[in-house]
């Protein structure tokens, strides 16, 4: 068997991998669209539950949900990092809808997020048909901080947001917007994390576990 620190770190890895595509895949979006597209970033999101994407689901029977939690930040192009909290809009609650259809069958018996608020209510609607699920607010799982970037519109932080994702890319986790957190940093505490929940998964013997995070 795995050690939790072995699998934590697993975990993480696909995350700050995903994370990485995500970003990149946005950019070239941005783009394409000339930075007009204010659409969901996905396409199909109003047909996939959530617009999640399993991510991992292995021998400690976690899975991962790194979601959009759709917010107006989202629709008027605002960056959304850990210094920002709004509230999931209306777009929002129909994914989260959505996807607590989609899991109603899964006997989830435990369901972990981070402290934001669009985080939580997406979490909140999937709780709905998990009454016995035990619910846990985990600041670990939080957005990645974009520092001086965060709150700010798209187009307008570009410059500096676009160097870093390249400075990853090519290998340096430790870049970071000013003001802001390092992959590395983000992915020490969210390896941290995932230590800790695997080891309660076995503990306390858990058979599904929903986390969502952001991606």
């Amino acid at each position: 068997m795995k050690s939790a620190s072995d699998l934590a770190t697993r975990f993480s890895q696909q995350l700050a991998t995903m994370a990485v595509e995500t970003n990149n895949k946005k950019r070239k979006r941005r783009v394409a669209n000339n930075h007009t597209n204010t659409s969901c970033d996905d396409p199909g999101t109003e047909t996939i539950p959530g617009t999640c994407t399993l991510c991992y689901a292995a021998e400690e029977a976690v899975i991962l949900y790194p979601c959009e939690h759709r917010t107006d930040a989202n629709a008027q192009r605002i960056f959304q990092g850990s210094l920002v909290n709004y509230p999931l809009n209306d777009t929002g609650k129909r994914q989260a809808d959505a996807l607590a259809e989609a899991l109603k069958h899964s006997k989830i018996d435990w369901i972990l997020t981070s402290q934001f608020d669009r985080a939580i209510e997406t979490a909140s609607h999937v709780a709905k048909y998990h009454p016995q699920a035990v619910s846990t607010i985990d600041e670990r799982l939080r957005e990645i901080s974009w520092g001086v970037a965060d709150g700010k519109y798209i187009d307008e932080v570009d410059h500096m947001v676009d160097p870093v994702v390249d400075e990853w890319n090519a290998g340096d986790f430790d870049a970071r917007v000013p003001e802001g957190e390092s992959a590395n940093e983000c992915k020490a505490r969210v390896v941290a994390a995932f230590a800790d929940i695997l080891a309660k998964v076995r503990q306390n013997k858990h058979k599904t576990v929903f986390i969502n995070t952001h991606g």
